[in-house]
């Protein structure tokens, strides 16, 4: 039985990056061996244990072969397989890779560090086409790791896979997390790119295979800026899809989660409200207010200003400015001091004259 390090952990440690998962594959075992040392079995399609006292992730080695469409369509055998097959199902060559705990001995049969040194995406065997998961990943790793260009071999691998239409095969929560894990990088616009110039997003995103040129060069714009304003994957992802003309069916699609899906739907809905806000009445401004959440939902007030500021960054600065003020002096209202003598069956409506007034106040003193 021997254990080594291996994937994203061992590559990390060579670019001198900080890494979170560590992950290890066990050579010269089996299930039997692994529960009698007190691993605790969690894998359901193939034996991965958790260590008994640091919880980390242990999976046999493992060979696979694909018997059926998409991620899931594989058998497993873990019987005599070794290192060098292990790594050989890996999707890139910069994360098969393994570390000999034992020596701190790099074992590298597929070039990964050269690959790392050349800053190149390449994949490590035939098994990439295999998984068509693989394809949102290279373009994730793409936005993870920006200066790294991705080998024309594998693009060209890649735009085969693409024609056999396996992309449709992936589950939609599968396909967002791999946007999210994207839009937490430094470059997401590099994982949108790659996608739409290998032609996957009338299998996976079709919102934005409808966006014309000058809208797709619009909205990476935006994604851009919104990325120098937040690191919100939430707020990211809103202001990459505001001109998505049917974004409900796109939140649909990717069964998106509901925090995620309410901001996009109300960016669509308010943000030309929220440009106008100048030449609207008080009322309006109120109910504006009210709409993007400014009296309750302070936190999704705040995600909409955000997304508007992306979108319309060249004169959204007085709009904000002003809607946060009427944010804050809503919020400051001292609703005892302001019902106080009045009638239960008019407190709604004192509640209501109160905050015009307010809103009436701040929008006379600009």
């Amino acid at each position: 039985m021997k254990i080594y390090l291996v994937g994203g952990a061992v590559r990390d440690e060579i670019l001198g990056l900080a890494g979170n998962d560590r992950d290890y594959v066990v050579v010269g075992s089996n299930e039997k061996e692994m529960l009698s040392l007190g691993y605790i079995k969690v894998g359901k399609d193939f034996p991965v244990f958790l260590h008994p006292l640091t919880k980390e992730e242990y999976a046999l080695a493992r060979m696979e072969k694909k018997i059926g469409k998409g991620y899931h369509g594989f058998e497993f055998d873990c019987i005599n397989v070794t290192l060098e097959q292990d790594l050989a199902r890996r999707d890139l060559t910069i994360n098969a890779i393994a570390k000999d705990l034992d020596s701190n001995t790099l074992i590298d049969p597929f070039n990964g560090i050269k690959d790392l040194e050349n800053k190149v995406l390449r994949h490590t065997s035939q098994h990439f086409k295999e998984d068509p998961l693989r394809i949102l990943r290279i373009a994730r790793f793409s936005a993870k790791f920006p200066q790294f260009s991705i080998h024309n071999e594998t693009i060209h691998l890649i735009k085969d896979m693409i024609q056999t239409g396996e992309l449709s095969s992936l589950s939609a929560p599968r396909v967002w997390q791999e946007i999210e894990k994207s839009l937490a990088t430094s470059e997401p616009a590099n994982f949108f790119t790659f996608l739409r110039s290998i032609d996957a997003y009338k299998y996976i995103l079709t919102g934005l295979q409808s966006l014309d040129d000058n809208q797709w060069e619009i909205s990476l714009a935006t994604l851009k800026r919104s990325c120098s304003l937040s690191s919100n994957t939430n707020i990211r992802f809103a202001s990459m899809t505001y001109l998505i003309e049917d974004i409900k069916r796109t939140c649909n699609q990717l069964t998106l989660p509901k925090d995620t899906k309410n901001l996009c739907l109300k960016v669509i809905q308010l943000h030309k409200k929220i440009h106008l806000v100048k030449r609207i009445e008080t009322n309006e401004v109120l109910e504006l207010v009210k709409e993007m959440g400014g009296l309750k939902k302070t936190n999704e007030f705040n995600n909409i200003l955000i997304v508007y500021q992306s979108i319309n960054h060249l004169d959204a600065k007085y709009n904000i400015e002003l809607l946060l003020k009427i944010q804050n002096g809503l919020s400051s209202i001292d609703n005892k001091a302001t019902l106080k003598g009045i009638k239960s069956s008019a407190i709604k409506k004192a509640i209501h004259s109160k905050q015009l007034s307010v809103v009436n106040d701040i929008i006379n003193k600009e």
